[in-house]
């Protein structure tokens, strides 16, 4: 066992004489992270139009046979007949005013999406104020099925 001892010691030894030193580097490498944070992101950009609103708006059912959302910029009126603009409550002159300033609402049009139980008076009522300001292209949003 003393022999051992002493041939495996003599090994460390000599192999400690003969090796030279490797220098550590010590900085980050960052390409893990990249990789990661570039895969969270099309992980979101796929996600993100799949989420739902928070407001909750009864649409009525129709047969159709083509997608009705259209892209662009949304306004939903709930109940109440209040308005909401992305999820925000917006009053119909703060309505005009936002709506102004997305580009998107001229060249795409703007969707409604109106709850069934308000009257046809309620929904027209909005149509002409946009109308009135500019704004003519307005898809009115349904819910596929009967």
């Amino acid at each position: 066992m003393i022999v051992f001892l002493r041939k495996f010691w003599l090994g460390l030894a000599m192999n400690r004489r003969h090796t030279r030193r490797v220098s550590l580097r010590h900085d980050i490498n960052i390409a893990p992270l990249v990789d990661v944070m570039l895969v969270l992101l099309v992980v979101f950009m796929m996600a993100s139009p799949t989420m739902k609103s928070a407001i909750h708006v009864d649409l009525p059912k129709e047969r159709v046979g083509k997608e009705t959302d259209a892209p662009g910029a949304c306004l939903m009126i709930d109940k109440g007949g209040r308005l909401f603009l992305s999820d925000h409550p917006v009053t119909s002159q703060e309505l005009i005013n936002r709506l102004r300033v997305l580009p998107s609402v001229l060249s795409d049009g703007l969707s409604i999406r109106a709850d069934r139980d308000l009257s046809y008076a309620q929904v027209m009522k909005v149509i002409a104020l946009l109308s009135k300001n500019g704004f003519s292209k307005v898809n009115l949003v349904i819910e596929d099925g009967v």
